[in-house]
This record gives structure tokens, C-alpha cells and sequence, in this order.
């Protein structure tokens, strides 16, 4: 009856230690190569002028990209031979550990916010999480800017902190709101003939002036929130293709690392 080959007894199923070797050499080498590459091309960085596929293209880009394709590589492969892979499988899972211990390592480091050397030097990750870092809450826009225009109001009326305040700022908030019913509008500017000392008439053209001061408002809100989430998309995107790439650089680093079992054995691996 057929059965499957033992692993040879020097090979390790999952070296750890190899691993972190890896990550350690992988992380220097992507380092030190992002820094000499963004030191040749000096101030044509340009990175946060472009979003998209276009920044992987920058020349800063395509420094980040070298260095970590060497770096991700050459730790796969350290990974690999440290861990005397002998099988092309074994190699290759070392190399792709390596990878996501490198990537998993470099969003840590990212979330303590490094100094502008560490970002530079930490490849291609760097632009997504940037972006992510940078990307607005997720509020509702028209909830935002109404809002902002009430409490400016109320506060140039005198009001302070209160029960009055938290009323009139509802029937306003409702009342000049892009979908604002005919009572809303008529209670807020009840409201702000209420708080202004001005009559009806008057108050209806103020408020209709706010209405349209809203409206503008939400207008540009709106475009500054959909030239954030474009960056944010590209940024996402082009990282997911330069990482594919690195993580490619890995596990073929790591095939190349593997061993063969006799000097696996020579060594003591």
C-alpha cells in the first residue's frame, strides 16, 4: 500500500525563528534601498500630488516598489535557507510567513504614527495607510454642515448652553435641511424670528437664505468627500498591486531558498 513520504527529519514543518530572521533582513534591506532610492530622486517625491496607479509610477514610487521586491525577496529566501526548506512547498510557505509578518508588522508600526524617515523607508503600504489614516469620518454630510451653520447662528444670537439652545438648534437643523417639509420650515422660522427678534417676513428670507447657504455648503462638502474617497480608492488599489508583486518577490525568494536535503543534513538545519 502507498504512503506518503516522511518529511526528512532536519526539516522543520513552520520555522519561527527562521521567519523572524526573515522579516528582521527583509525589513533592513526594503529600508535602507526606499532611503537610497528617495535620496537619488530628491524632491521629485510628488506622492501626495497623485493618487492611483500614477504614484506607484512616480520615481519615489518606484523606489518604494525596488526596495520592497529586494528586500521581501531576499528575507524569503534568508527564511527559506535558515529554515532548511527542502520541499519547493515548504520554501515557498516560508517566503509567503515571511511576507505576512512583514506587512502585519509594518501596519503596527504605522498605527504609532513613526517619524517621516520610518514612512518613507516602509514601502508600499505607506500610501494606503496614509490615506486610510487621512480619510474623513464616516458622518452624514448634510447632518455635518447644517450643523456647523446652526451652532454659528445660535451662538451669534447669545445662547448659551440650554434647554432653549437644544430647541431652537432642532427646529433650525430641520428647517433648512436639503429635504425639509413645509412644517419644519414654517416651526424654524418661527424659531428665528423667536431668537433674532425679527418679524415673520423677515424671518422667512433669512431662512431661506440659510437654506441656500446649506445647500452650497453641502455641494462643496460633498465634492471634498468624493475627492477623498477617489484618493483613498486609488491609494487602496495601487498598494494592492505592488503588494501582489511583493508577496510574489517572496515566495519566489523562498523557492530559491530552499535546501537540498543532503547539505540540510551537512549543516544541521
Amino acid at each position: 500500500m502507498w504512503q506518503p513520504a516522511a518529511a526528512p527529519l532536519n526539516e522543520r514543518p513552520i520555522a519561527w525563528d527562521a521567519i523572524a530572521a526573515g522579516v528582521l533582513l527583509a525589513l533592513v534591506i526594503e529600508f535602507t534601498l526606499s532611503l537610497f532610492g528617495f535620496g537619488i530622486v530628491r524632491g521629485d517625491l510628488a506622492l501626495a500630488e497623485t493618487i492611483g496607479l500614477a504614484a506607484v509610477l512616480t520615481p519615489a514610487g518606484l523606489a518604494s516598489l525596488v526596495g520592497a521586491v529586494f528586500g521581501l525577496g531576499i528575507g524569503g529566501f534568508a527564511a527559506a535557507r535558515f529554515a532548511g526548506a527542502t520541499g519547493i512547498g515548504s520554501a515557498g510557505l516560508h517566503g509567503l510567513l515571511t511576507f505576512a509578518a512583514a506587512l502585519l508588522l509594518v501596519v503596527l508600526l504605522f498605527s504609532q504614527r513613526p517619524p517621516a524617515v520610518v514612512a518613507y523607508g516602509l514601502g508600499m503600504a505607506s500610501p494606503a495607510l496614509v490615506a486610510l489614516s487621512a480619510a474623513p469620518a464616516p458622518q452624514r454630510p448634510a447632518q455635518a454642515v447644517g450643523h456647523r451653520i446652526v451652532d454659528t447662528l445660535l451662538d451669534r444670537a447669545g445662547l448659551g448652553e440650554g434647554r432653549e439652545r437644544q430647541v431652537a438648534f432642532g427646529a433650525l437643523t430641520a428647517g433648512i435641511d436639503e429635504t425639509a417639509s413645509v412644517a419644519a420650515a414654517t416651526t424654524a422660522a418661527a424659531t428665528l424670528a423667536r431668537i433674532e427678534g425679527i418679524d415673520a417676513a423677515v424671518a422667512e428670507r433669512r431662512l431661506e437664505d440659510l437654506q441656500r447657504a446649506n445647500d452650497r455648503a453641502l455641494r462643496r462638502d460633498r465634492r471634498s468627500r468624493a475627492a477623498a474617497i477617489e484618493t483613498v480608492a486609488g491609494d487602496c488599489f495601487s498598494t494592492f498591486l505592488a503588494l501582489v508583486l511583493v508577496m510574489a518577490a517572496a515566495l519566489i525568494g523562498g523557492m530559491l531558498g530552499k535546501t537540498r536535503e543532503s547539505r540540510g543534513v551537512a549543516l544541521g538545519w
